[in-house]
C-alpha cells in the first residue's frame, strides 16, 4: 500500500457562516495548534477595539483556521452603533486622535511589554519542578496572547502616519503611493515631523 494510499483526505469546512478569505499573506503555511487554539480570541478583541476607537464600520476582523491554514471575515459594525461610529470617525479625523494611540504605544504599551518580555526571558526554566514549569508556560502563553490583542488593537497606526500629514496634497500622495506600492508602504510613509517617527521605515522593502 502506497503512502498516498494511507494518507487521509483532508477536508476544508468553512469556518463558520460568511465569506472567509484565506490569508496567504500573513500566514502562507499552516500554523501550529498552539497558534491555531490562541490567536483567533485575542485577535479579535484586538480588531473590535481598533475599529471602535477609529470609528470603522466593521465589528473587526475574526481568524478561524482550517486544517491549519489561516482564514479570516469582516464582520459589519452592530446596525445599533453605526450613528455613534460616523461621530466617532469625524472626532479621530478633527482631533487627530492617532497621535493619542501612538502616545499610548510610546509611552506606556511598548515600555510595558518590553519589560514583561525581558521578565519572562531572566528566569531559568532548568531550574523549575514540573509544577513551576507548567506555571510559568502558562504566564509565557498569557503573555503572547496579550502580545496579539495587541498588534491587532495598534493596528491602526500605520494607516495614522499616512493621515498624520496635514496637507490635503501630500495626503493624497501617499494615498497614491500606497495604491502604487502595495500595503507595505504603511510602515514607511511616516509623518517625519513627529518625533516618534523619525527613522521608522529605515530599510523597509516598498511592495
Amino acid at each position: 500500500m502506497t503512502e498516498v494510499e494511507t494518507t487521509a483526505k483532508l477536508v476544508f469546512e468553512p469556518p463558520g457562516p460568511g465569506s472567509w478569505a484565506q490569508d496567504p499573506v500573513h500566514l502562507p503555511r499552516p500554523v501550529t495548534r498552539y497558534w491555531a487554539e490562541t490567536h483567533p480570541e485575542p485577535c479579535k478583541r484586538g480588531a473590535n477595539d481598533m475599529a471602535r476607537y477609529y470609528g470603522m464600520l466593521i465589528d473587526g476582523l475574526e481568524m478561524a483556521y482550517v486544517n491549519g491554514f489561516a482564514y479570516s471575515t469582516i464582520t459589519p459594525a452592530p446596525e445599533e452603533a453605526i450613528p455613534a461610529r460616523f461621530k466617532r470617525a469625524e472626532e479621530v479625523f478633527q482631533g487627530k486622535l492617532w497621535r493619542e494611540q501612538l502616545r499610548e504605544w510610546d509611552e506606556t504599551c511598548k515600555p510595558s511589554s518590553i519589560a514583561a518580555h525581558r521578565e519572562l526571558q531572566a528566569v531559568d526554566p532548568d531550574a523549575f519542578s514540573d509544577d513551576e514549569l507548567v506555571a510559568y508556560l502558562t504566564r509565557c502563553r498569557d503573555h503572547h496572547a496579550a502580545m496579539m490583542f495587541v498588534i491587532c488593537q495598534q493596528g491602526g497606526l500605520d494607516e495614522g502616519r499616512i493621515m498624520a500629514e496635514s496637507d490635503l496634497e501630500d495626503r493624497q500622495r501617499a494615498s497614491e503611493l500606497v495604491a502604487k506600492n502595495g500595503t507595505g508602504f504603511h510602515l514607511a510613509r511616516v509623518d517625519q515631523s513627529h518625533p516618534a517617527s523619525h527613522g521608522v521605515g529605515e530599510g523597509l522593502h516598498l511592495g
